[in-house]
């Protein structure tokens, strides 16, 4: 009897350590900045409902059990606290404030961890591990990706079946340059090229944030809510730091969507 109640011991504190210092990344399905989710019942319709609501429950067993005691957040910057002013998709800390007791606290679609915190407050670290500058600058980067792509897709498909078509993209692409352009396809394809990489590195860049706010407070079990795209680059730094993580498997998640930017490399090359 004694030595199964020392197996039992033993394995409960290896089971334990496991889970010490140690970060769990949830993917998330950004809301668009446009979705205004005001209205409850009608934003439950949304395609990212699924996902943030179960990155919601998953957060609120362990944070109600202490496992996790940080949430590091995605999209903004500084710490999440009553004086944390930014508005998200209509929702705000003082408006969540006042529904947090209700039973459709649970469906509200907003920032994750600003929902968290209003309803932990003190018993809940919750930061943003972003930076505004990089974040502006990489959804500019995304913006010109989208733009240069689109552009590139077009007068390739049009250069040798549509004249007309192929004229307008061009007059587009072209309008207000003042450098001289004898191949739109080629340019195209190489802004677009250009932005992706811009892209990329700004996603790197504030990677390293992440990892700074992961490192800072891994004493706590932090929980990184952030988009897929960041994946990749911030298993291998945190990997690089011998820092232990785990990604969740969350609900949700569009399938196949971290790859996007690899398919986009493929047709630029």
């Amino acid at each position: 009897m004694k030595t199964l109640l020392l197996t039992l011991l033993l394995l409960s504190i290896n089971s334990y350590s496991k889970e010490v210092n140690t970060v769990r990344i949830y993917k998330q399905w950004h809301l668009l900045a446009k979705n205004n989710t005001l209205d409850i019942e009608k934003s439950k319709a949304l395609p990212q409902y699924k996902n943030q609501k179960f990155i919601y429950n998953s957060l609120n067993k362990l944070i109600s059990k202490k496992t996790v005691k940080a949430v590091i957040s995605e999209g903004c910057e500084g710490e999440i606290n009553k004086n944390f002013l930014s508005t998200y998709n209509g929702w705000n800390y003082k408006n969540l404030e006042s529904e947090k007791d209700t039973k459709r606290f649970i469906d509200i679609l907003t920032l994750v961890p600003l929902k968290l915190e209003v309803k932990y407050k003190e018993n809940l670290l919750t930061i943003c591990g972003d930076n505004l500058d990089l974040i502006e600058k990489n959804g500019l980067a995304s913006s010109d990706l989208n733009a240069f792509t689109g552009y590139y897709s077009r007068l390739k498909q049009f250069k040798n079946t549509d004249a007309r078509k192929y004229k307008l993209y061009k007059d587009s692409l072209l309008e207000g340059l003042t450098e001289e352009v004898k191949n739109p396809v080629e340019y195209s394809r190489l802004k677009a090229k250009e932005s992706l990489n811009s892209f990329k590195k700004y996603v790197q860049i504030r990677n390293d944030h992440f990892v700074k706010a992961i490192i800072e407070n891994i004493d706590k079990n932090p929980a990184v809510i952030i988009g897929g795209v960041h994946l990749p680059d911030l298993k291998k730094k945190l990997t690089d730091k011998k820092v232990k993580f785990k990604v969740m498997e969350v609900e949700g998640y569009p399938e196949n969507s971290d790859k996007i930017f690899d398919e986009i490399e493929k047709v630029l090359n």
